[in-house]
């Protein structure tokens, strides 16, 4: 029987059992922990409810990448950063096994790049997210995905917090502990992004009203008109 998994693509922070239950109490079925510092990851062991795959988030020509090699050992993962150039680094990767997903910038906002994604190799998608008062469809990176065929996938992202996780995470068909099924789905172009954000006050708003039943009120006899006799006409 398919499996399919609700995976958020990007946990930012670096304690391992927090994300954890942070994913867990989102009701997600797995994520992805993204460090910068290659030698936390390789020192990232499993802590917490919910299986997390440590992955490797990097810049390359302003350009932020969420990367996940088979492993995470660190000498996998340092050739990547000899590399100059976006294309190189993506075919590293693809040679590796491994995939490359786009997690940063082409958003609304201050302080937030908004330099257009190039054309790229492979299928992997981009992640696709907020972290203010708005709604994922407002984010240009859905303009990107349109011109460059990149998959649209959802996660928290580097400018979320551990409060914000489980409101956009993506869709997978895949085993939540499988790091392999995962990698290989990315890069076969599969995965759904997804908003969970639900506003508590309108759903209670748009819920139906029950409709009180009116009571009626029972009627009684008539008063009889005047110079009427119930009991008939007077005969003579």
């Amino acid at each position: 029987m398919p499996v399919n998994s609700l995976i958020d693509l990007f946990v930012p922070t670096l304690d391992a059992h927090d994300a954890s239950v942070c994913v867990a109490m989102a009701g997600l079925d797995s994520g992805v922990l993204a460090f910068s510092d290659l030698d936390a990851l390789e020192a990232y062991e499993p802590s917490g409810p919910t299986p997390m795959h440590a992955g490797f988030h990097m810049e390359v020509e302003g350009i932020s990448l969420l990367v996940l090699l088979p492993t995470c050992d660190a000498e996998e993962y340092t050739p990547l950063l000899k590399l100059d150039g976006l294309e190189p680094v993506m075919n590293a990767v693809l040679s590796r096994n491994g995939c490359a997903i786009i997690v940063g910038g082409r958003m609304a906002g201050d302080e937030v790049s908004s330099t257009p994604v190039p054309s790229l190799p492979g299928r992997a998608g981009r992640l696709v997210h907020m972290v203010w008062g708005s709604l994922l469809a407002r984010d240009l990176s859905f303009e990107d995905t349109a011109l460059t065929g990149l998959r649209l996938l959802g996660g928290t992202g580097p400018e979320g917090t551990l409060e914000t996780v489980g409101q956009y995470a993506t869709l997978l068909p895949v085993d939540p502990k499988d790091r392999g099924a995962l990698i290989a789905a990315l890069n076969e172009g599969l995965g759904i992004g997804v908003e969970r954000a639900v506003n508590a006050t309108q759903s209670e708003s748009q819920e139906p009203k029950k409709r009180r039943r009116r009571r009626r009120r029972k009627r009684g006899p008539k008063p009889p008109e005047e110079g009427s006799s119930s009991g008939g006409e007077d005969q003579e």
